[in-house]
């Protein structure tokens, strides 16, 4: 059997061989229609089928593609919007800690050089009211410095402490002994200039040695 099939309306019907290779009007339509071989036509069929059939494979496989890229693509977007995060939170607590380190650094009290008055020599005595007791009260003048240093006013008494020859033998003392203890006054030196209120030194190491002086 041959087939009419109109290209204008995809109308189909099977007809007589003795119809093939003519044109008739369509049924449906009305339109010219071409009457072929029922085995050309379903292998025209057939093989415009495997046609779209391979070109529906081609584009699931693009899109399966297409979705991995997005997935990838995703999972990239928040991987560095966590980096951004932990960036965002690192930069605000480096500048708290610098804020604070700057606050410190403003509120920090002076050190031992700013606040020596380099243009008094230790050798000059306090006016004090009893002008007396001025040579014996001079030999205080290092701790009167020292609590001037840290804003503490005191005003030592001759008279209830006698010092005279202390810091002499001490002088001697530390003379002949600087060489062990040397690292210990480099300790004492290097507080006094960072301004240090108070200090602990370990003196355990020294102890054995000056037992021997």
């Amino acid at each position: 059997m041959a087939i009419l099939r109109c290209p204008h309306c995809q109308f189909l019907k099977e007809v007589a061989d003795a119809h093939l290779g003519k044109v008739a009007p369509c049924p449906k339509c009305q339109k010219p229609a071409k009457v072929v071989e029922t085995v050309k036509l379903v292998n025209a069929a057939v093989t415009q089928f495997l046609e779209l059939k391979k070109t529906q494979g081609e584009l699931e496989q693009r899109l399966q593609k297409s979705q991995a890229t997005l997935e990838q693509a995703i999972q990239k977007h928040i991987l560095l919007n966590r980096e951004r995060n932990l960036l965002k939170k690192e930069l605000e607590q480096v500048k708290t800690e610098l804020t604070t380190l700057q606050q410190q650094t403003t509120t920090s009290p002076p050190t031992v050089e700013e606040d020596i008055d380099t243009d008094q020599n230790y050798t000059e005595g306090y006016a004090f009211e009893n002008q007396a007791y001025s040579e014996v009260l001079n030999d205080f003048k290092p701790i009167v410095q020292w609590f001037k240093q840290r804003q503490i006013i005191i005003e030592p008494n001759a008279k209830a402490s006698d010092i005279s020859g202390y810091f002499d033998e001490m002088a001697v003392m530390l003379g002949d002994n600087l060489a062990l203890l040397e690292p210990l006054l480099e300790g004492i030196r290097y507080r006094q200039r960072k301004g240090y209120d108070k200090f602990n030194l370990e003196l355990n190491p020294y102890i054995p040695k000056l037992c021997e002086i």
